[in-house]
């Protein structure tokens, strides 16, 4: 192996590892995030959209670190961004034979705005950028080498990786595309074949196993969970079209705020390269990146939106290393020309991210995708990527368990239920509450009239136990409504509900 190409993954390894371990956020947050460490910690199992079992299997395994079970699923997803951005280097080696471009196209992506907030906070994203970029990878090496080693692997990490997040098979139709001729010509045959279902069916085994396993089920229970959410599960009714086309003309400028300054430019450049190098590969990148950014930019939670769009930059991170090529190609014998494309295409990157949220907040820019949290500050938490200081769950859950009567009872939507639910089940605090989680969400998307439901809800308890909101957020909790009907009396972290 060349010392030099080895050299350049384990800068990648080493730099970008230092990055996120330095950034990490230290405890659990909201939504998700503390959700996920949840079912790790009750040892959820799942086929589906939603549960993520594959997530949850892996994040099993790391939960043996000895830290705080919510510190050990976002070191999981550190680890995987950092081995996602190595196979990143690894394609746009194989696509350049330039080691620094690969460097440059990679490191790139691990600052991206989007990449490097999920690779420090618990959630199934980097996991997924992993899979994918292993997956194209070993696309990539059986289109070139036609052994079915690499198709067998590329099965089995394809199927493997559907357990932690299905929307990966919309990419199955690009992979198929960049090696239909390599497979077409020698291997459509029983043998073949056999030995691709036997691929398959071992990615899909450790899930079905943990399944088994964990719910203490028999395998025709199994076999009914795995078909049950998968045949149940609408994805159309998660798109809004009609929001569709004013979402595609915006994705040009998240990608400008991703690949900020020269990036974009040189990406687009890149992909214009790659199409005259080889038109087959990139067809096959245009497919995936579509496959992804339609579904994504029409998804119907605009915050959920950002992280789905993930793939795409992998995509454009690979079309901006193979111009870096080009470009360190034209500069020849220029000394500095390696520092000079870490200047243009990363450091930048990093200032900008820097100064935007105090940008923003002295502009009076506000996100207005962005959920407003007691204890968070939006701007911060969506434009600065590192979360090493991101306390504000925390420090919402202990006030208000601090503010709760004894026996009473929370009602609170899914963001910071959540997090009051892992405090509890996980770290064991407050035990007498009654945490109802995801009520209002349930209130709000599936009751023809919510105010008259979150009233049922309340009442129900008020005679007999002391009732809090987690939030005010006036879209969720209804408060000037509820306000005609109760006081509503604000504490650091709760609301308590109160006869008038």
């Amino acid at each position: 192996m060349n010392k030099k190409f080895f050299y350049g993954g384990l800068s990648i390894v080493l730099a970008c590892g230092f990055l996120y371990w330095k950034t990490l956020a230290p405890t659990y947050l909201w939504s998700d995030s503390a959700k996920l460490a949840l079912l790790v910690h009750e040892k959820v199992f799942d086929f589906g959209w939603g549960t993520h079992g594959v997530h949850n299997l892996i994040g099993l395994l790391f939960s043996k670190l000895p830290f705080e079970l919510a510190y050990t699923q976002n070191l999981m997803s550190a680890f995987f961004a950092v081995f996602g951005l190595l196979f990143v280097y690894l394609i746009i080696f194989a696509l350049s034979r330039n080691i620094f471009a690969a460097l440059v196209g990679s490191i790139a992506l691990g600052v991206s705005q989007t990449y490097w907030h999920y690779a420090v906070i618990n959630e199934t994203y980097a996991v997924d950028i992993f899979f994918r970029a292993l997956c194209l990878w070993l696309v990539l090496h059986f289109r070139k080498r036609h052994d079915f080693l690499s198709f067998f692997l590329f099965l089995f990490f394809f199927s493997l990786s559907l357990g932690n997040h299905n929307t990966h098979l919309l990419w199955f139709p690009g992979y198929l595309f960049l090696i239909w001729d390599s497979v077409s010509r020698k291997y459509l045959h029983y043998r073949y074949l056999f030995f691709s279902l036997i691929a398959i069916s071992l990615g899909l085994l450790p899930l079905t196993i943990a399944v088994k396993v964990y719910n203490n089920l028999n395998w025709p229970e199994v076999a009914r969970y795995f078909v049950v959410p998968y045949s149940s599960e609408s994805y159309t009714s998660l798109v809004s079209w009609k929001r569709l086309p004013f979402e595609l003309l915006r994705y040009l400028f998240y990608l400008v705020y991703q690949f900020p300054f020269f990036g974009f430019f040189v990406g687009i450049w890149g992909a214009y390269l790659l199409k005259k190098k080889d038109s087959q590969i990139f067809f096959g990148f245009l497919i995936l990146f579509l496959s992804t950014l339609i579904p994504a930019s029409g998804y119907y939670l605009k915050a959920r939106q950002f992280a789905l769009l993930l793939p795409t930059y992998l995509i454009f991170s690979l079309w901006l290393g193979i111009e870096v090529d080009n470009l360190l190609q034209r500069l020849g014998a220029f000394r500095l020309k390696n520092f000079f494309a870490l200047l243009v295409f990363v450091l930048p990157t990093i200032g900008l991210y820097t100064v935007m949220p105090g940008l923003c907040k002295s502009l009076g820019v506000e996100l207005s995708f962005a959920r407003t949290l007691p204890y968070r500050d939006n701007l911060r938490y969506y434009l600065w990527p590192p979360k090493n200081k991101e306390y504000g769950a925390r420090d919402y859950v202990e006030a208000a368990f601090q503010e709760a009567e004894p026996n009473s009872v929370i009602i609170a939507d899914f963001n910071p239920g959540m997090a009051l639910l892992y405090a509890q089940r996980v770290m064991g605090k407050r035990p007498d509450i009654v945490i109802k989680e995801e009520i209002v969400d349930h209130i709000l998307y599936g009751e023809k009239e919510p105010i008259t439901a979150l009233r049922r809800v309340i009442d129900g308890y008020l005679n007999e136990r002391s009732v809090y909101l987690a939030d005010t957020y006036e879209p969720y909790y209804l408060t000037s409504e509820l306000k005609k009907y109760y006081q509503i009396v604000p504490g650091k972290a709760v609301a308590r509900v109160v006869k008038k």
